[in-house]
């Protein structure tokens, strides 16, 4: 026996997670905790997730520098502590296809956990197999997410499950959106309190490096900008993940600068990315007081 043999060291084979999620020209691989590989379409995983849409925005180091293991058969990977049954649930959600069944509590807390981590508004489903199955906490935890979705004024055809929600939650549902909506909006409005932050912010350093520079000053109409775009969205969308993406707050910098972001100094730049982590911490803190009651 080889006393210097350690199954320990033994890394798993990767199996296939199989239909839908094997096509043979998908451009990203996400690998679950146990090893299962779901080849994706980087656009579709972008577009149900700000997260992985950052992600796969970010810059990538030279192929030279990369690990091994950042590729499988030429596919980047992108490794998540999720297991595989929950991705399944997860992209099933976000692929055009029948959603999944949620068969127990645990997978309904489980799509609501890697929907929170990767903020994956637009699945409304956990609301309705929850208030149908009395689970009021989880139905509460699932409203939330739904606050990513433009969810009023509401448009059939609504997911087959809400057949089993009862109208008055439903329409509980529907206020609480639009109660979230005034909150967020409000905030957005709250031009002096944004700028309170901002001064806040203030680097002496910085401020007197760049005093009267095109950038700097610019600042102020950046913060315009954004809590104008900010407000045109949070209306239909009250949730922080709508305006705190990467994409979106560089979209804001391109309009107010007329310039691409990565031409800004980095003092900007990065007093720009704390006021919308901060703006979004504390619209998240006002939409919590937000109250939703149910009959269930």
């Amino acid at each position: 026996m080889n006393e210097g043999c350690s199954c320990k060291n033994v890394v798993p084979t990767p199996r296939p997670a199989g239909c839908p999620f094997d096509d043979d020209d998908a451009d990203v691989i996400i690998q679950s905790s146990d090893s299962v590989h779901f080849k994706m379409y980087k656009v579709i995983l972008g577009k149900a997730s700000p997260i992985f849409k950052d992600i796969f925005c970010l810059p990538q180091s030279p192929p030279s520098e990369r690990s091994p293991d950042d590729f499988f058969h030429g596919l980047p990977t992108v490794k998540v502590s999720e297991d595989s049954h929950t991705l399944l649930l997860l992209f099933t959600f976000c692929y055009p296809m029948e959603d999944p069944v949620l068969a127990s509590i645990d997978d309904v807390r489980s799509v609501l956990e890697g929907a929170q981590k990767y903020q994956m508004d637009a699945i409304a489903k956990p609301f309705a197999v929850a208030c149908r199955m009395g689970w009021e906490d989880d139905a509460r935890v699932a409203a939330r997410l739904t606050l990513g979705e433009a969810f009023w004024p509401l448009e059939p055809p609504l997911p087959v499950e809400f057949r089993y929600v009862s109208s008055e939650n439903l329409l509980r549902l529907i206020s609480y959106h639009r109660k979230c909506a005034a909150v967020a909006c409000q905030l957005a409005d709250d031009y002096p309190w944004a700028n309170q932050l901002m001064n806040s912010l203030a680097c002496q350093h910085c401020d007197k490096l760049y005093k009267g520079s095109t950038q700097a000053t610019g600042l102020a109409d950046w913060l315009r900008v954004f809590l104008s775009s900010a407000k045109s969205v949070l209306v239909t969308r009250p949730s922080s993940s709508a305006v705190t993406s990467g994409t979106f707050a560089w979209e804001t910098m391109r309009k107010s600068y007329g310039c691409p972001p990565c031409d800004l100094p980095m003092h900007v730049v990065y007093k720009i990315h704390t006021v919308v982590e901060l703006f979004g911490k504390e619209l998240d803190s006002r939409i919590a007081l937000v109250t939703l009651q149910l009959q269930l």
